[in-house]
Order: C-alpha cells, then structure tokens, then sequence
C-alpha cells in the first residue's frame, strides 16, 4: 500500500470511492461537491494542506489516497494542528477505507466500511507524511 496524493488521472476512480462511501453516510472527498470541476478540487485541497481559504473549523492538513496496486483503496487526513474540537473528538489523522475495494477484501479476509481517527491500516506510512507537513504532538 502506498499513501499518495490525488493525481489528475485519479477522478473516476475517486468518484466511485466517494459515492461508495457516501452512502454509507461518510464523506470520502473532504470538501468535495460532486460535479465540480477536477482540477479545482485538487487545487483546494493543496491549498487546504498549506491552510489557505480553509472552510470554517477546518485545520490545516493533508488529503493523501491509499493506492494498492493502482487501486484507490482508502484516504487518510493528516492534520496538521487541532482545534478544540479535533483536540477533543478527531485527532490528528482520520481515514477511510472503501467498503468495496476487492483488492481490500482479497488482503483482509473481509468487507465493510472502516473509518476512524486512529488509523489501523496507516500507522506506519501516515506518520512520516504529516511530520513533513509540521504535525507535532499535542
């Protein structure tokens, strides 16, 4: 598995997970509106990581997809700061896993909808990515 950011090729495929998971009532695409245009998504989100034109009560952080094989899998929010809220309810790393990603089912022997704050599938590749980004313990 690797941690990546979204790619211009990635809309498709990013679309299914978003709608997948959607219906399960989790937003996959932070801050993403079905139908706006691609590349405008993937410029709010590189300004989001830098903290620039962010929604009211979001923090600064980094949107990374979790790409198997070329399959998008999952993603991982690694915030870089708290506020009171995610200091208290969120943390610094929320995800995701795709409830119907075959390859994930093939890995784990099972399927439904994962998501959290802590990060069962991320530990080891989210941790690097956000102390680049200047995450620190709180």
């Amino acid at each position: 598995m690797r941690l990546r950011p979204l790619r211009l090729d990635d809309e498709a495929a990013f679309v299914v997970a978003h709608r997948a998971m959607e219906a399960d009532g989790f937003s996959f695409g932070l801050g993403y509106t079905p139908g706006m245009p691609w590349p405008s998504y993937l410029d709010a989100l590189d300004a989001y990581r830098r903290g620039v034109d962010l929604p009211a009560g979001w923090v600064p952080a980094t949107f990374l997809v979790a790409d198997v094989g070329g399959e998008i899998v999952g993603r991982t929010s690694i915030r870089h700061e708290l506020n009171e809220f995610l200091a208290r309810e969120g943390g610094h790393i929320g995800y995701g896993v795709v409830a119907q990603a075959p390859l994930l089912d093939r890995l784990t022997g099972r399927s439904g909808f994962v998501s959290g704050t802590g990060s069962l599938l991320f530990p080891a590749s989210s941790k690097p990515r956000g102390q680049n980004d200047g995450v620190t313990r709180s």
